[in-house]
């Protein structure tokens, strides 16, 4: 098992239960069809990751001398690893801040990965010169989301 951005589910080869299927209450007999088809989004969502990974790495490289109080944004918990990309989002984020760049980390508190603070937090190397940070979404709320019909 693992966490996947604030959700739990089964690899995809564990021959066990997919639990976001269960969650949503997709079991019984249309549970093989419903599995896959939550399969087939995980992986949609995992290769929109691997790609702006890709970009992000390249948009760092393509900069020879980073200007000062240059930030990067990045909106994600993700501590996940890709399929091919073993660091996932927590790569180019090294890469960059080894380059001089300032980050800053928006996420939800329930959806992010501790690989971010265990790496970059406030006690690491980048969080005490102030180059990383984490900005909880949570303050966010009320802009973002509209609970309304909940």
């Amino acid at each position: 098992m693992r966490h996947v951005s604030g959700s739990t589910s089964a690899d995809s080869g564990s021959g066990g239960l997919n639990l976001q299927a269960h969650n949503a209450g997709l079991t019984g007999p249309n549970a093989a069809t419903n599995n896959a088809a939550i399969t087939k989004i995980k992986y949609r969502e995992q290769g929109v990751d691997e790609l702006l990974q890709l970009k992000l790495h390249q948009a760092i490289a393509d900069v020879d001398v980073v200007p000062p109080g240059s930030t990067i944004v990045l909106a994600t918990g993700d501590g996940n690893v890709g399929q091919f990309n073993e660091d996932g989002f927590l790569g180019p984020v090294r890469t960059a801040l080894k380059r001089g760049w300032k980050v800053e980390l928006y996420a939800w508190e329930d959806g992010l990965s501790r690989a971010w603070r265990r790496e970059f937090g406030e006690n690491s190397e980048w969080g005490k010169k102030g180059l990383f940070r984490i900005i909880p979404l949570e303050q966010f709320a009320t802009s973002l989301v509209d609970a309304a019909g909940w």
